[in-house]
């Protein structure tokens, strides 16, 4: 493909010769003979010349780095028979970019995208979408913190919502393979680094809002700005929102039209009819082993059941159901198959054998950890509570004291341990913690569960904010092999 023919919207592709390129990369560690190269970092210039000779000696045609100034765009100049290229802004222009090479590259380009953002929700969202697509005959795609492609055969990525190169491959290539829905969680970090920047959307999705990535944003206001992005600079035909969160609410004033609402609040009939896509609540009824729930909306009424019991759960099913009906799916199709739903791996796994009740849970947050223990209090009255967390090293430091304040609110005993120290040491991560006769303090994570299952074994374990996860970063950002539920496999079996 000739470069000038995904650049030309962005430089005066006149100025520059003919140059055919194998690909497009960013990834020093993945660079092919006759590649465009990206140059997105910033290095310093000793290391800047380091790298252009490289990249050289791996054979790429053409770099492409980052303008000073407007005055300087379209800028280039030749080493070792090599264009480096400079174009300014190019870290907003690359997702367009990408979308150049992938349109021209691909057969197909008309893909059904669904993005969800949100605080907390995202990835059991975007599976239980997916789940019900799936058992609707229809194929889907997803991008998601537990990876990218078939639901039954994900491959894992370095990032939720991946990098622009990435990210628009994965989009093109799923409409060449024939997938009918593409569904994508849209994190805060892409929409402020216009990771997506370009793409369309068939339906918009907003969760909630709450305390976290503060480390990246720096206050509640930026969060919240980044994550208005996806409605405010994006296509979408549809927006779906929680109508129970404050933000949901000014997503919806913003966008009246083209905006469903999902509410578990007592909204009278008179009240939800002023909404043009509507879905509510209207009851449970909670059996031994499963519930029955009744729901309205502007696309008719009726029940399902499911043996999900959790609040946040239930919400995060009604969301999936608006999706499936503003997609085009029959309402009784869809509620005769939600009994089959299962949570995705690391959500609210539960594991019952030997008399264990372990609780294994992603929740990282405050909303989220209390959520998680609230229900967990509320189904086990009798039980005692046992949880196991830590705290993420070189991240939002505020978060710890309120998630520390509500495991203690809840549990009757609170094993501190480690998770992902990375360049911040243990005892300065928990310099803040009291002395407690509920709190034992165990550095090593798999220490710490196997003491719970030892001391804790007639309690409820709930071992809090790794989920899914197989790694551990100790100190000084050593990465090693760790899964919660494997570990607990490993002593529970042995029991």
């Amino acid at each position: 493909m000739n470069i000038k023919n995904i650049l030309k919207n962005y430089i005066n592709i006149n100025n520059i010769p003919d140059i055919y390129i194998s690909g497009i990369s960013y990834d020093l560690d993945n660079i092919k003979y006759g590649n465009a190269f990206f140059l997105i970092n910033n290095y310093k210039n000793n290391k800047i010349n380091n790298l252009i000779d490289k990249l050289i000696s791996k054979g790429v045609f053409i770099i492409i780095k980052e303008a000073t100034n407007y005055i300087n765009n379209g800028i280039f100049f030749f080493k070792n028979n090599i264009l480096i290229l400079l174009i300014y802004d190019l870290k907003k222009k690359i997702s367009k970019i990408s979308i150049e090479y992938y349109k021209k590259k691909n057969k197909n380009t008309n893909y059904n995208l669904i993005g969800i953002t949100g605080t907390n929700g995202k990835t059991t969202i975007s599976f239980f979408i997916c789940q019900l697509i799936k058992l609707l005959n229809k194929k889907p795609y997803i991008i998601s913190t537990l990876g990218n492609g078939n639901i039954d055969n994900l491959y894992k990525t370095e990032y939720t919502t991946d990098l622009p190169f990435k990210f628009f491959k994965n989009l093109y290539s799923s409409i060449d393979e024939y997938y009918d829905f593409i569904i994508s969680e849209i994190t805060s970090h892409s929409l402020d680094q216009y990771r997506i920047n370009g793409a369309n959307f068939n339906i918009c999705i907003f969760t909630n809002i709450s305390h976290d990535h503060l480390d990246y944003h720096k206050n509640i206001f930026n969060y919240k700005i980044s994550k208005l992005k996806l409605f405010n600079d994006y296509y979408s035909k549809y927006n779906i929102v929680n109508y129970d969160d404050n933000l949901g609410k000014e997503i919806y004033n913003n966008f009246k039209e083209k905006t469903f609402i999902v509410t578990t609040k007592n909204i009278s009939d008179f009240e939800i009819n002023k909404f043009k896509f509507w879905l509510k609540l209207i009851y449970v009824i909670k059996k031994k082993k499963f519930n029955i729930i009744k729901i309205s909306s502007n696309f008719g009424n009726g029940y399902f059941k499911t043996n999900i019991y959790q609040n946040f759960n239930i919400k995060n099913i009604l969301i999936s159901i608006s999706c499936l009906l503003l997609l085009g799916f029959n309402i009784f199709d869809i509620l005769n198959v939600i009994n089959y739903l299962k949570l995705p791996l690391g959500r609210f796994n539960t594991i019952k054998k030997n008399n264990f009740n372990i609780i294994i849970d992603y929740a990282h947050t405050p909303e989220s950890i209390y959520k998680l223990l609230f229900e967990i209090k509320k189904k086990y009255r009798l039980k005692k509570i046992c949880s196991i967390f830590g705290f993420g090293g070189n991240r939002d430091s505020y978060k710890r004291i309120i998630i520390y304040n509500i495991i203690l609110k809840f549990s009757d005993y609170f094993i501190l341990t480690s998770d992902n120290s990375r360049n911040e040491r243990f005892k300065n991560i928990i310099n803040f913690v009291k002395k407690n006769n509920k709190i034992k303090i165990i550095y090593n994570r798999e220490s710490a569960i196997k003491y719970s299952l030892n001391k804790y074994k007639n309690s409820v374990i709930v071992i809090i904010g790794k989920g899914h996860e197989n790694y551990q970063i100790l100190y000084n950002n050593k990465k090693i092999f760790h899964s919660d539920l494997y570990i607990v496999k490993k002593y529970i079996n042995n029991d």
